[in-house]
């Protein structure tokens, strides 16, 4: 079975940000809803006693372990579309994202360089101010952390888009995203906080002396 894309192309050269924050987030509930469907018809080896039976640890890490191979089949998906992207933006010196970095302290890691490549449109990338672990190509990295609660919900749904806090993960560090991109012959770097939108090339980006992520990462 093959998932493919679609790629909304808008007439207007300045698109309203709305609309299109609201597609991204259609576009990412349509591709991860297909791939879980796919991934419940796909036979697991212990799947036979079912989830019930599993201790809650148990649980938690199929959950994680499911998210990130969901996030590594979305990520194959946008390949094409991202180098396609990245080529154009390098060739007119425009907006080409050298590396993007999805983390928790003490959590998960996830590389989404690709991802924000392939939402990258004449020179622009546009994140609307929503938990960042619903877009395509991601997932929760903060899901593998004790919970508060000793709780741990799915990924799934399209009103979890609109929720600030999950039930599960560790609320006291939310997932950082940081960015480092070109732009007109520049790098900058940038770090925003899993619910803060992100516009770039932006005005409060850092201005880089190399093409190396901080060190804090």
């Amino acid at each position: 079975m093959k998932i493919k894309i679609p790629v909304f192309i808008l007439k207007s050269d300045n698109p309203s940000k709305f609309v299109c924050s609201l597609y991204l987030l259609f576009v990412s509930f349509l591709v991860q809803d297909a791939i879980d469907y796919l991934w419940e018809l796909t036979p697991h080896s212990g799947d036979d006693d079912g989830m019930q039976q599993r201790t809650r640890q148990e649980n938690l890490a199929y959950s994680v372990t499911k998210a990130k191979l969901n996030a590594g089949k979305q990520a194959k998906l946008m390949k094409k579309q991202a180098d396609l992207r990245r080529k154009i933006e390098i060739e007119k010196n425009g907006l080409v994202i050298n590396r993007a970095i999805y983390y928790v302290v003490g959590g998960d890691t996830l590389d989404v360089t690709r991802q924000l490549q392939f939402w990258t449109t004449k020179s622009s990338l546009d994140l609307p101010a929503l938990p960042k672990q619903n877009l395509l190509g991601f997932y929760d990295v903060a899901a593998s952390l004790p919970s508060n609660d000793d709780k741990h919900t799915k990924q799934r749904g399209f009103f979890d888009f609109f929720s600030a806090e999950k039930e599960g993960g560790c609320i006291n560090r939310p997932p950082i995203l940081a960015v480092q991109y070109d732009f007109a012959g520049l790098s900058y770097e940038i770090m925003i906080s899993n619910n803060e939108p992100l516009s770039l090339p932006s005005d409060k980006a850092k201005l880089m002396s190399s093409n190396m992520i901080s060190k804090s990462l």
